[in-house]
């Protein structure tokens, strides 16, 4: 000091605020040789001190915040990585990178716990040398206490050791440390839904003593990378489930086609000759002989229509219906299928109309056009018209009709009975494939429950939508919409 002239000085400590430790100091300095500065002085410069103490308290404190929210903004990353991201690896590097962005420049390694060998290997590292991940990946340590993050995991904790050039409490690890770049390390278990599956660690080049704070970042950084493994884990296994259903389906849609093909032909060959002995080309036959021949007629006809329902559903959920579309006049349509259903319903003791509506003005047609394939089409409405026959008790009533809809450019069909109907609880699932209100109505009416869900798929196929009114003991509606055409936009 002398060498720059001062002859004098007084220094007052600069405190922390809780008055521990010494965090600076305040220096005055004087030139004159004969001066001497007294304690007076000194308690003049204390007031000073303690306000540049706070100062560098409320420095520090900022400091320190603004670290942390770095620190929450690297953790959010990570959060919506593991969000957003269904690819692992790419995932589980975003975390390492927060990782090292919040601790410093480290090694970052992730472990995982093979179940079948209770064995842990490196699945991700960052800034690691490919030499040491091959090392502990072939020694295929224990998930023990003989490692550091093998007692991270089985002590469910996070283990750190500040300088392990001097700590031998991990002897393999620490012989070779200094060979691979670092001195110290961090582990932290890693945990999903409870369940510890590895660990994190992350190293550093120098001796350092890991805060409290690093762990919890650590701690919630490993939680991160828990939650996408195990969601990787639950794609995957989503993943093989979705393709075993998928093979299922095909060889259920194989073995359905390949026993409707099986069955037609019989049936039909059945048919043929029924319909020989009952017409008389085999020979007389009586009375009681023709109805029971009818009989057996009408029901190998309807399970002949079972078959043919497997086949077309088979066909729709593969993709391959197409629509040959022409104009067709909606009143007239319904008025052969009316023709066509009415001697079944009679037979079943029903009544069928066809009610069409009372227009009185307004854009609506009279005679409205739809543009369809009517042989499809006629699928959906003898479907619909089985299916009200089957239903309903002798003595009912059938209506067929169509009308205007809230929406202009399309006109509703119906199919309207007085029958069983159909229970809440079931009228969401009544679409689906081979499915019935319930399993006393399959034992009372029997059906594969084919004829709605084929329905469904032609009435969209057109551009339609179908639906279902029931009230039980009262009776369904079952309805659909479908665009009209112009006469002079015909398909």
């Amino acid at each position: 000091m002398r060498r720059e002239g001062i002859c004098s000085a007084l220094t007052v400590l600069i405190v922390e605020q809780k008055g521990e430790l010494a965090i600076g100091g305040l220096n005055l300095y004087s030139h004159r040789p004969d001066y001497q500065f007294t304690r007076q002085q000194g308690e003049l410069l204390l007031p000073l001190a303690d306000s540049l103490a706070g100062s560098v308290a409320h420095a520090r404190e900022q400091a320190h915040l603004q670290q942390r929210l770095a620190n929450l903004d690297l953790l959010a990353e990570s959060a919506m990585a593991v969000v957003a991201s269904t690819d692992l690896d790419q995932t589980l590097h975003t975390i390492m990178d927060a990782a090292s962005a919040n601790l410093g420049p480290h090694q970052v390694s992730i472990f995982l716990i093979e179940p079948e060998t209770d064995t842990g290997r490196i699945v991700a590292s960052k800034g690691m040398s490919e030499d040491y991940v091959t090392l502990i990946n072939n020694a295929r340590f224990k998930a023990s206490g003989d490692s550091v993050v093998g007692r991270a995991v089985v002590e469910r904790r996070p283990v750190s050791i500040a300088d392990l050039s001097t700590d031998d409490s991990f002897p393999l690890l620490s012989r070779t440390a200094s060979r691979y770049g670092f001195k110290a390390v961090l582990a932290v278990p890693l945990f999903a839904d409870d369940k510890v599956i590895g660990g994190m660690c992350v190293y550093d080049e120098q001796a350092h003593q890991f805060s409290h704070e690093d762990e919890n970042i650590m701690s919630a950084l490993a939680g991160y990378a828990g939650i996408a493994i195990r969601n990787a884990r639950l794609l995957t296994t989503v993943q093989e489930q979705n393709e075993q259903l998928r093979e299922l389906d095909r060889l259920k849609s194989s073995f359905l086609a390949r026993l409707s093909h099986e069955l037609r032909s019989p049936l039909a060959t059945l048919l043929a000759y029924l319909e020989v002995i009952e017409d008389g080309s085999a020979g007389p036959i009586t009375d009681t002989q023709r109805r029971f021949f009818q009989i057996m007629r009408y029901a190998a006809e309807e399970q002949l229509a079972n078959v043919e329902a497997m086949l077309n559903l088979i066909h729709m959920e593969a993709g391959a219906l197409e629509l040959r579309l022409i104009t067709v006049p909606v009143h007239s349509f319904l008025d052969s299928i009316v023709h066509e259903i009415e001697p079944r319903a009679t037979h079943a003791g029903l009544s069928v109309e066809l009610v069409a509506p009372h227009l009185s003005g307004g854009n609506f047609p009279s005679s409205p056009m739809i543009c369809a394939d009517p042989n499809q089409l006629r699928q959906v409405m003898l479907n619909l018209l089985a299916n009200a026959i089957k239903f309903t008790a002798r003595g009912g009533a059938i209506k067929v009709g169509w009308r205007p809809t809230e929406q202009p450019a399309y006109v509703n069909i119906y199919v309207c009975d007085t029958g069983a109907g159909i229970a809440p609880q079931y009228l969401d699932n009544i679409f689906g494939s081979f499915s019935q209100v319930e399993d006393a109505y399959r034992r009372r009416y029997g059906g594969l429950g084919l004829g709605l869900p084929i329905s469904k798929q032609i009435v969209e196929k057109h551009g339609g939508e179908i639906r279902v009114e029931s009230e039980l003991g009262v009776g369904s509606t079952f309805s659909f919409n479908l665009p009209l055409v112009e006469e002079a936009n015909r398909c």
